[in-house]
Protein backbone atom coordinates (compact mmCIF):
# COMPACT_ATOMS: atom_id res chain seq x y z
CA UNK A 1 0.00 0.00 0.00
CA UNK A 2 1.63 3.47 -1.20
CA UNK A 3 2.04 5.91 1.89
CA UNK A 4 -0.66 8.59 1.67
CA UNK A 5 0.19 11.91 -0.60
CA UNK A 6 1.19 15.24 1.13
CA UNK A 7 -0.55 17.59 -1.25
CA UNK A 8 -2.50 20.38 0.02
CA UNK A 9 -0.88 19.62 3.96
CA UNK A 10 -0.68 22.57 6.10
CA UNK A 11 1.56 22.57 9.17
CA UNK A 12 1.60 24.36 12.15
CA UNK A 13 3.72 25.41 14.60
CA UNK A 14 2.84 26.90 18.22
CA UNK A 15 1.54 27.78 20.59
CA UNK A 16 3.80 30.80 21.24
CA UNK A 17 2.30 33.07 18.77
CA UNK A 18 5.55 35.16 17.92
CA UNK A 19 6.62 31.73 16.43
CA UNK A 20 3.48 30.56 15.07
CA UNK A 21 4.51 29.57 11.70
CA UNK A 22 2.39 27.56 9.16
CA UNK A 23 3.97 25.39 6.34
CA UNK A 24 2.11 24.74 3.46
CA UNK A 25 3.47 20.92 1.70
CA UNK A 26 2.81 19.08 -2.09
CA UNK A 27 4.97 16.31 -3.85
CA UNK A 28 5.21 15.22 -6.96
CA UNK A 29 6.85 12.22 -7.70
CA UNK A 30 9.16 12.28 -4.45
CA UNK A 31 10.00 15.83 -4.56
CA UNK A 32 8.61 18.02 -1.74
CA UNK A 33 8.02 21.27 -1.62
CA UNK A 34 6.03 24.40 0.55
CA UNK A 35 5.93 27.94 1.42
CA UNK A 36 6.68 28.64 5.17
CA UNK A 37 4.57 31.38 6.45
CA UNK A 38 4.09 33.21 9.68
CA UNK A 39 1.91 36.13 11.16
CA UNK A 40 0.11 37.04 7.68
CA UNK A 41 3.88 37.12 5.78
CA UNK A 42 5.96 34.72 3.85
CA UNK A 43 8.79 34.18 5.36
CA UNK A 44 10.41 31.08 3.71
CA UNK A 45 10.27 28.28 0.86
CA UNK A 46 11.18 24.93 1.31
CA UNK A 47 12.49 22.18 -0.74
CA UNK A 48 13.15 18.30 -0.33
CA UNK A 49 12.74 14.99 -1.18
CA UNK A 50 10.46 11.82 -0.10
CA UNK A 51 11.13 8.06 -0.06
CA UNK A 52 8.56 5.98 1.15
CA UNK A 53 6.99 7.36 4.83
CA UNK A 54 10.16 9.89 4.88
CA UNK A 55 10.42 13.07 4.26
CA UNK A 56 13.60 15.11 4.38
CA UNK A 57 13.53 19.02 3.83
CA UNK A 58 15.40 21.93 3.57
CA UNK A 59 14.50 25.24 3.97
CA UNK A 60 16.06 27.09 1.28
CA UNK A 61 15.38 30.85 2.15
CA UNK A 62 15.53 32.28 5.71
CA UNK A 63 13.18 33.73 7.93
CA UNK A 64 12.69 37.96 7.63
CA UNK A 65 12.93 38.61 11.10
CA UNK A 66 16.15 35.74 11.65
CA UNK A 67 14.18 33.80 13.30
CA UNK A 68 14.36 30.48 11.08
CA UNK A 69 18.12 29.27 10.41
CA UNK A 70 18.64 27.26 7.10
CA UNK A 71 18.43 23.70 8.18
CA UNK A 72 17.30 20.22 7.55
CA UNK A 73 14.53 18.74 9.10
CA UNK A 74 13.25 15.00 9.13
CA UNK A 75 10.08 13.56 9.10
CA UNK A 76 7.61 10.59 9.23
CA UNK A 77 4.52 10.09 7.61
CA UNK A 78 1.23 8.93 9.56
CA UNK A 79 -2.02 8.27 8.69
CA UNK A 80 -4.61 8.08 11.23
CA UNK A 81 -8.59 8.21 10.64
CA UNK A 82 -8.14 8.64 7.45
CA UNK A 83 -6.09 11.92 7.92
CA UNK A 84 -2.64 12.62 7.21
CA UNK A 85 -0.18 14.48 9.20
CA UNK A 86 3.31 14.99 9.26
CA UNK A 87 5.39 14.07 12.74
CA UNK A 88 8.11 16.34 12.49
CA UNK A 89 10.67 18.41 14.92
CA UNK A 90 11.75 21.40 13.51
CA UNK A 91 14.47 23.57 15.40
CA UNK A 92 12.64 26.95 15.42
CA UNK A 93 12.37 27.53 19.65
CA UNK A 94 10.24 26.92 21.00
CA UNK A 95 7.97 25.73 18.73
CA UNK A 96 7.47 21.88 16.95
CA UNK A 97 6.04 21.53 13.69
CA UNK A 98 4.27 18.23 14.77
CA UNK A 99 0.62 18.45 13.47
CA UNK A 100 -1.02 18.93 10.21
CA UNK A 101 -4.35 18.92 8.40
CA UNK A 102 -5.75 20.11 5.29
CA UNK A 103 -5.18 23.28 3.55
CA UNK A 104 -8.57 23.02 2.44
CA UNK A 105 -11.46 23.28 5.29
CA UNK A 106 -13.80 21.01 2.84
CA UNK A 107 -11.11 18.46 3.31
CA UNK A 108 -8.33 16.77 1.16
CA UNK A 109 -7.74 18.05 -2.39
CA UNK A 110 -9.37 15.40 -4.87
CA UNK A 111 -7.02 13.32 -6.58
CA UNK A 112 -5.70 13.93 -10.48
CA UNK A 113 -8.88 13.34 -12.67
CA UNK A 114 -8.56 9.77 -13.69
CA UNK A 115 -10.74 9.94 -16.85
CA UNK A 116 -9.35 7.99 -19.68
CA UNK A 117 -7.74 9.59 -22.37
CA UNK A 118 -4.88 11.92 -20.55
CA UNK A 119 -2.25 11.75 -23.52
CA UNK A 120 0.32 14.80 -21.76
CA UNK A 121 -0.08 16.78 -24.44
CA UNK A 122 -2.14 19.74 -24.26
CA UNK A 123 -4.70 21.64 -26.45
CA UNK A 124 -6.80 25.01 -26.36
CA UNK A 125 -10.47 24.49 -26.38
CA UNK A 126 -13.19 27.47 -26.35
CA UNK A 127 -15.14 27.31 -22.93
CA UNK A 128 -19.08 27.57 -23.27
CA UNK A 129 -21.88 26.63 -21.25
CA UNK A 130 -20.41 22.85 -22.00
CA UNK A 131 -17.31 23.06 -19.98
CA UNK A 132 -17.81 26.32 -18.35
CA UNK A 133 -18.22 23.66 -14.60
CA UNK A 134 -14.90 21.76 -15.86
CA UNK A 135 -12.78 25.27 -16.38
CA UNK A 136 -14.45 26.17 -13.31
CA UNK A 137 -13.49 23.54 -11.01
CA UNK A 138 -9.61 23.35 -12.11
CA UNK A 139 -7.37 25.43 -9.01
CA UNK A 140 -4.20 25.80 -8.82
CA UNK A 141 -2.44 24.87 -5.50
CA UNK A 142 -3.28 26.68 -2.38
CA UNK A 143 0.36 28.29 -1.70
CA UNK A 144 0.17 29.59 -5.71
CA UNK A 145 -2.99 31.83 -5.06
CA UNK A 146 -0.96 34.83 -4.68
CA UNK A 147 0.10 34.69 -7.92
CA UNK A 148 -2.95 33.69 -10.10
CA UNK A 149 -6.50 34.67 -10.05
CA UNK A 150 -9.07 31.90 -10.13
CA UNK A 151 -10.56 30.97 -13.54
CA UNK A 152 -13.66 32.49 -12.64
CA UNK A 153 -12.61 35.73 -11.90
CA UNK A 154 -10.55 35.51 -14.75
CA UNK A 155 -13.40 34.81 -17.06
CA UNK A 156 -15.35 37.73 -16.17
CA UNK A 157 -12.54 40.43 -16.20
CA UNK A 158 -11.55 38.80 -19.40
CA UNK A 159 -15.73 39.70 -20.91
CA UNK A 160 -15.43 43.67 -18.87
CA UNK A 161 -11.88 44.53 -19.29
CA UNK A 162 -10.88 46.70 -22.22
CA UNK A 163 -9.25 45.48 -23.79
CA UNK A 164 -10.92 42.31 -23.95
CA UNK A 165 -9.55 39.07 -23.06
CA UNK A 166 -8.99 36.32 -25.69
CA UNK A 167 -8.87 33.19 -23.37
CA UNK A 168 -9.18 29.25 -23.71
CA UNK A 169 -9.11 26.13 -21.32
CA UNK A 170 -6.25 24.12 -21.45
CA UNK A 171 -7.44 20.31 -22.21
CA UNK A 172 -5.44 16.62 -22.00
CA UNK A 173 -8.06 14.56 -24.44
CA UNK A 174 -11.21 15.10 -21.99
CA UNK A 175 -9.53 16.44 -19.08
CA UNK A 176 -9.71 20.12 -18.46
CA UNK A 177 -5.98 20.78 -16.87
CA UNK A 178 -5.98 24.37 -16.80
CA UNK A 179 -6.20 28.11 -18.24
CA UNK A 180 -4.79 30.59 -20.72
CA UNK A 181 -5.95 34.42 -21.12
CA UNK A 182 -4.06 37.09 -23.51
CA UNK A 183 -4.98 41.33 -24.14
CA UNK A 184 -3.74 42.82 -26.97
CA UNK A 185 -2.96 46.32 -26.70
CA UNK A 186 -3.11 48.00 -29.96
CA UNK A 187 -4.86 51.45 -28.91
CA UNK A 188 -2.29 54.03 -27.95
CA UNK A 189 -4.92 56.18 -26.37
CA UNK A 190 -4.87 52.94 -23.98
CA UNK A 191 -3.36 54.10 -20.51
CA UNK A 192 -1.40 50.65 -20.75
CA UNK A 193 -0.36 51.20 -23.94
CA UNK A 194 3.09 52.11 -22.96
CA UNK A 195 3.94 49.46 -21.15
CA UNK A 196 2.19 46.17 -22.62
CA UNK A 197 1.75 47.35 -26.33
CA UNK A 198 1.29 44.34 -28.32
CA UNK A 199 0.22 40.58 -26.38
CA UNK A 200 -0.19 40.67 -23.15
CA UNK A 201 -0.28 37.12 -21.13
CA UNK A 202 -2.54 38.08 -18.45
CA UNK A 203 -3.48 34.96 -16.99
CA UNK A 204 -1.98 31.27 -17.14
CA UNK A 205 -3.22 28.58 -14.76
CA UNK A 206 -2.36 24.54 -14.72
CA UNK A 207 -4.74 22.75 -12.09
CA UNK A 208 -2.74 21.60 -8.88
CA UNK A 209 -3.26 17.79 -9.61
CA UNK A 210 -1.59 18.71 -12.89
CA UNK A 211 1.62 20.55 -12.40
CA UNK A 212 5.12 19.69 -13.85
CA UNK A 213 3.96 17.37 -16.23
CA UNK A 214 4.95 20.03 -19.32
CA UNK A 215 1.39 21.62 -19.92
CA UNK A 216 2.92 24.90 -19.18
CA UNK A 217 5.67 24.64 -21.68
CA UNK A 218 3.31 23.16 -24.10
CA UNK A 219 0.51 26.27 -23.51
CA UNK A 220 3.31 28.98 -24.07
CA UNK A 221 3.98 27.20 -27.43
CA UNK A 222 0.40 27.40 -28.30
CA UNK A 223 0.18 31.02 -27.60
CA UNK A 224 3.17 31.67 -30.13
CA UNK A 225 1.15 30.19 -32.44
CA UNK A 226 -2.16 32.07 -32.14
CA UNK A 227 -0.20 35.64 -32.06
CA UNK A 228 1.59 34.53 -35.28
CA UNK A 229 -1.85 33.73 -36.82
CA UNK A 230 -3.29 36.70 -36.21
CA UNK A 231 0.01 38.53 -37.87
CA UNK A 232 1.41 41.59 -36.84
CA UNK A 233 4.41 42.13 -34.49
CA UNK A 234 5.73 39.19 -32.50
CA UNK A 235 5.98 41.25 -28.94
CA UNK A 236 4.77 39.21 -25.92
CA UNK A 237 4.88 41.15 -22.42
CA UNK A 238 3.99 39.50 -19.04
CA UNK A 239 4.19 40.12 -15.15
CA UNK A 240 4.65 38.57 -12.19
CA UNK A 241 4.60 38.34 -8.12
CA UNK A 242 8.56 38.54 -7.11
CA UNK A 243 7.82 36.53 -4.30
CA UNK A 244 10.04 33.27 -4.16
CA UNK A 245 7.84 30.21 -5.31
CA UNK A 246 6.52 32.66 -7.40
CA UNK A 247 6.47 31.67 -11.76
CA UNK A 248 9.57 34.15 -12.06
CA UNK A 249 11.89 31.17 -12.41
CA UNK A 250 9.59 29.62 -14.93
CA UNK A 251 9.04 32.67 -17.58
CA UNK A 252 12.71 33.70 -17.12
CA UNK A 253 13.28 30.29 -18.33
CA UNK A 254 10.95 30.68 -21.27
CA UNK A 255 13.58 33.96 -22.19
CA UNK A 256 11.46 36.58 -20.91
CA UNK A 257 13.60 39.48 -19.71
CA UNK A 258 12.40 42.20 -17.45
CA UNK A 259 12.23 45.41 -18.42
CA UNK A 260 12.87 47.57 -15.15
CA UNK A 261 9.24 48.46 -14.94
CA UNK A 262 7.06 47.17 -11.72
CA UNK A 263 3.32 47.31 -12.23
CA UNK A 264 1.09 46.80 -8.95
CA UNK A 265 4.05 45.29 -7.51
CA UNK A 266 4.44 42.85 -10.01
CA UNK A 267 7.59 42.38 -12.54
CA UNK A 268 6.60 43.36 -16.24
CA UNK A 269 9.00 41.26 -18.56
CA UNK A 270 9.04 41.16 -22.24
CA UNK A 271 9.18 38.02 -25.10
CA UNK A 272 10.24 39.25 -27.97
CA UNK A 273 11.68 36.32 -29.63
CA UNK A 274 10.43 32.86 -30.05
CA UNK A 275 10.74 29.68 -31.36
CA UNK A 276 10.99 29.49 -35.30
CA UNK A 277 8.23 27.85 -36.21
CA UNK A 278 6.11 28.90 -33.57
CA UNK A 279 4.93 25.23 -33.83
CA UNK A 280 4.57 23.23 -30.55
CA UNK A 281 4.56 18.79 -30.34
CA UNK A 282 0.88 19.66 -28.98
CA UNK A 283 -2.64 20.05 -29.73
CA UNK A 284 -4.34 22.16 -32.38
CA UNK A 285 -5.98 25.12 -30.93
CA UNK A 286 -10.13 25.31 -31.16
Amino acid sequence: MSAPSLDGLQLRSGPDPVADLTMGLYEWRGDVWGVLSGAGHRRGYVTGTRTGDTVVLALATLDDAGRARGLEVRGIVLEHDGQVALDMDWDIAPARLVSAGWLDPGGPPPPPDARPGPTGVARLVEIDEHNLQDVLRVRTAPHQEDYVADNGRSIAEGLLCTPPGWYRAVYDADVCVGFVMLAHFDDPAHELYHRYHGWYLWRLLIGAAHQRRGYATQVMHLVYRHIDEQGGPRRLTTSWNPDLGGPGRFYLGLGFEPTGEIDDGEIVAVLARWPEPAEPNAGATT
